[in-house]
Order: structure tokens, then C-alpha cells, then sequence
């Protein structure tokens, strides 16, 4: 017997969680994964990317010495262009970025 087949896909959402190693590499410039870092996160284009607090309490630990990455990881999460997504008992939509 052969297994049914289904129609393929046509409209998918993907939502990315990034943890604190790609946030290092991309705001600080000398990080071994920078230019990697920079490279994935951008390829990732329209995709909803989120993080959480501890992630960010992590990079921005790794990022103290470095004002300026610092400084640029903290603006990308005021702007919400890495919107931290916050997990609780209750279920509710993650924050969309720009909105």
C-alpha cells in the first residue's frame, strides 16, 4: 500500500530563537563568528528572529568590555530589531519586530 501523499506547502511562518553566541558575534566586530554571525542573522530576512532576557543578560555580560557593541546590542533591542520574547504561564503571541 502506498502512503498518502499531501500537497505541498505554500505559505510556511518560521520563527527563529537566537541565544547570546550569534548576538556576540554580530555586534562585536573582533568575535571569532562575526563575520558568520552577520551572514546567518541577515539571511534570515523577512523571518521573525526573537531572543529572551537571559539570552541578552548573557551577550550583553560577554559584550561589558566592548561599550560599542554593547551599545549597538542594546539599540537593536530598544528599536526591536531583536525583540525578546517573554515566556510565562500565560500563552500570548510573541512581539512582532517593528510592531
Amino acid at each position: 500500500m502506498v502512503p498518502p501523499t499531501f500537497p505541498s506547502v505554500k505559505a510556511l511562518r518560521v520563527d527563529y530563537l537566537v541565544d547570546a553566541g550569534p548576538l556576540v558575534g554580530a555586534f562585536w566586530g573582533c568575535d571569532q563568528w562575526h563575520d558568520w554571525s552577520r551572514r546567518t542573522l541577515v539571511s534570515l530576512g523577512a523571518a521573525e528572529v526573537y531572543t529572551t532576557e537571559a539570552v541578552l543578560a548573557e551577550a550583553a555580560h560577554h559584550l561589558k568590555p566592548y561599550l560599542t557593541a554593547l551599545t549597538g546590542l542594546l539599540a537593536a533591542v530598544d528599536t526591536g530589531r531583536a525583540p525578546c520574547a517573554h515566556f510565562s504561564g500565560k500563552r500570548r503571541p510573541l512581539r512582532r519586530a517593528g510592531g
